[in-house]
């Protein structure tokens, strides 16, 4: 429904961990705050749909600039961050890292969430 976006999903990144694949993707919906928003899809095979939606929509306290599209990254001991980035005018796009887990191993989703 494009009334309700202001930029519809861009910025792929597609990763395949413990035998699912995960799409993370930036879109710019309406609404409310009207921020850049972080989304990730997952599925089991590429041949049946990616479910998923919205897994970060913060701007960390500045400006209601959304923090999103970026990558994710596994430090070899178990722990997963989100590479992302958020626009600061002037200065450009600044880095921010956020520790994401997966969920529950036992979820039928294991979507990765914040923290």
């Amino acid at each position: 429904d494009l009334s309700k976006v202001r930029l519809g999903y861009e910025g792929s990144h597609l990763y395949k961990i413990d035998g699912r694949y995960y799409l993370f993707v930036i879109h710019w919906p309406k609404g409310p705050h009207g921020r850049r928003t972080e989304a990730c899809f997952m599925t089991e095979s590429l041949d049946k749909p990616f479910v998923g939606g919205d897994v970060f929509d913060d701007d960390m306290g500045y400006r209601d600039s959304g923090v999103a599209q970026g990558g994710i990254v596994d430090d070899g001991e178990g722990h997963w961050y989100a590479m992302m980035f958020q626009d600061h005018g002037a200065m450009g796009r600044m880095p921010v890292l956020v520790p994401i887990s997966f969920g529950p191993p036992d979820s039928g989703l294991r979507r990765p969430v914040e923290g």
